[in-house]
C-alpha cells in the first residue's frame, strides 16, 4: 500500500513548494506510535515465520521494512506541507501595512487551492483503500479472538492500528491547514473596518474568497477534516456488526 502514493508525493512537494530544512514538523509522536506498531507486527510475524527457511524470514523482513519506510516518509511529507503553511498564515496574520496583508491573504488562498489539489488524488485513493482494509482486519480480529488465536489477533491488531493512525493523520492535518486559512479571517475583518476606500474593497474580496473555500474534498466525493475520522469509526463499527449479524 506504501508503494502506490510515490507519485502523489512527487505531485504534493512540487505543488506546495515547502522547504524541508525550514519547516516545522508536530505530531511527531503519532509516527513514532506508526513505526513501534510495525516493528511489533514485523516481531510476531517473524515468530510466526520461525520453522520457515532463513532466507524467506530476510526477504520478508526486509520487504516489510522498506514499506514501513515508504508510509513513513508519505506521512512526514504531509506533516511538512501541512505545517508549513500553517507558518505562512501564522506570518501574515502578523503584518501591519494593509497592502501588504491584501497580497499575502490572496496569495495563501492560491496556495490552499494548489495543496487542495495536489492532496485529492492521495485522499481520494489512500482513504477508501483504509477503509476497506479496516473493515477486514476488524472482521478478522473478531474471529481470531473468539477462536482463541492471540498470536493472530495480535498480529492483525497492530495491523489496524496503524491504519488508524494514518486515517486520523489525513484527517487532522487536512483540517488544521483548512482552518489556518479561516482564523485569518479575523484579523482581515478587523483590518478592514478600519479601512476605506480600495483597500476596503480589497479586504473584502480577499474575505470573500477565504470564506468561500471549503474543506479538503477528495474529488468533491466527500469532505476531509476531523469529523470524517469519527464518522469513518462508527461506520467501520457499524458493518462489522453487520456482517457479524449475517455470519
Amino acid at each position: 500500500m506504501a508503494f502506490f502514493p510515490l507519485p502523489l508525493m512527487a505531485k504534493m512537494v512540487e505543488k506546495s513548494n515547502i522547504n524541508p530544512k525550514r519547516t516545522r514538523y508536530t505530531k511527531l509522536y503519532l509516527v513514532l506510535i506508526q513505526i513501534l506498531s510495525s516493528v511489533l507486527l514485523l516481531l510476531a510475524f517473524v515468530y510466526s515465520m520461525r520453522g520457515s527457511s532463513i532466507h524467506r524470514i530476510i526477504y520478508f523482513a526486509l520487504a516489510y521494512l522498506g514499506v514501513t519506510a515508504l508510509n513513513t516518509f508519505l506521512l512526514l511529507v504531509i506533516n511538512a506541507i501541512c505545517n508549513s503553511f500553517v507558518e505562512e498564515t501564522e506570518k501574515v496574520q502578523k503584518l501591519s501595512e494593509v497592502r501588504s496583508l491584501i497580497t499575502e491573504s490572496y496569495q495563501l488562498v492560491c496556495r490552499l487551492r494548489s495543496i487542495k489539489t495536489a492532496f485529492n488524488p492521495l485522499l481520494f485513493i489512500m482513504l477508501p483503500l483504509n477503509v476497506v482494509l479496516s473493515l477486514v482486519l476488524l472482521y478478522t480480529c473478531y474471529f481470531y479472538l473468539v477462536d482463541a488465536q492471540y498470536l493472530e489477533f495480535i498480529n492483525k491488531f497492530c495491523i489496524l492500528v496503524g491504519i488508524a493512525l494514518n486515517v486520523f493523520y489525513y484527517t487532522h492535518f487536512c483540517n488544521i491547514t483548512h482552518q489556518a486559512l479561516s482564523n485569518n479571517n479575523d484579523k482581515l475583518r478587523q483590518v478592514a473596518l478600519n479601512s476605506c476606500g480600495e483597500d476596503k474593497n480589497d479586504l473584502l474580496i480577499v474575505l470573500a474568497m477565504i470564506e468561500a473555500e471549503g474543506p479538503f474534498t477528495a474529488y468533491d466525493y466527500f469532505e476531509v477534516n476531523n469529523s470524517s475520522f469519527m464518522s469513518i469509526i462508527s461506520q467501520t463499527i457499524g458493518y462489522l456488526i453487520i456482517m457479524i449479524t449475517l455470519k
